[in-house]
C-alpha cells in the first residue's frame, strides 16, 4: 500500500506543486473547449469552401475569364471614362456646341498627338542625331566607299551646299515675319 500511495502521491503531487485551484482549472476548461470550438469552425469553413467549389465549378471557368478581362479593361474603360469627362468639361467650358466638338475631335487628336510626338522628339533629341549620324555614316561608306580624293571632295562639298542650303531657307525675310504672327 505504501507503494501504491508512493504511486499515486506523486502524481498528486505534481498537480499540488502546480499550485491551480479549481477556477483556475476551470478557466483552463473553457479556454480547451474555445480552441475546440474554434478548430471545429476552421474545419467546418474548410468544408463549406470546398462545397461551395464543388457548386461553382461549372462556372469557375467563366468567372476567371471574367476577372481577367475586368483586370485588363477596368483600367482601359477608366482612361476612357475620364478623357471623355474632360473632354465634355472642356466643350462646357469653352460654350462650344457638342456637335461642332465632335467634329473637331479628329483634328484634336491630331494636335495632341504632334505635341507628344515634339515632346518625345525634344527629350530624345541626342539619340536621334546620333542614330541618324551613324546611319548617314553608314549609307556613305556603303555606297560611295570606292572614291577618289578629286570625288570625295565633291561629296563632302555638296553635303555642306546642302546644309547651308538647308539653313538659308529658315533665315528668309517670311520666316522671321511668320515667327511674329505666331
Amino acid at each position: 500500500m505504501d507503494g501504491n500511495r508512493r504511486i499515486f502521491g506523486g502524481v498528486s503531487h505534481q498537480s499540488h506543486s502546480l499550485g491551480r485551484s479549481a477556477s483556475q482549472h476551470d478557466k483552463m476548461l473553457k479556454q480547451a473547449i474555445y480552441n475546440t470550438g474554434a478548430n471545429v469552425f476552421v474545419v467546418l469553413a474548410g468544408f463549406g469552401i470546398v462545397a461551395l467549389y464543388w457548386v461553382l465549378e461549372t462556372f469557375f471557368r467563366p468567372l476567371m475569364w471574367a476577372m481577367l478581362c475586368g483586370a485588363f479593361l477596368h483600367p482601359f474603360k477608366y482612361q476612357v471614362t475620364k478623357n471623355i469627362k474632360s473632354w465634355l468639361s472642356g466643350l462646357k467650358d469653352s460654350g462650344t456646341p457638342i456637335t461642332l466638338g465632335f467634329f473637331r475631335i479628329p483634328l484634336d487628336l491630331l494636335d495632341s498627338a504632334s505635341e507628344n510626338l515634339i515632346q518625345a522628339l525634344q527629350r530624345r533629341w541626342r539619340v536621334i542625331l546620333l542614330v541618324t549620324c551613324v546611319f548617314l555614316a553608314l549609307y556613305v561608306t556603303y555606297h560611295q566607299a570606292p572614291m577618289d580624293s578629286k570625288q570625295f571632295t565633291a561629296f563632302i562639298w555638296n553635303i555642306f551646299v546642302s546644309f547651308s542650303n538647308f539653313i538659308g531657307f529658315f533665315s528668309f525675310n517670311w520666316v522671321s515675319l511668320h515667327s511674329v504672327y505666331l
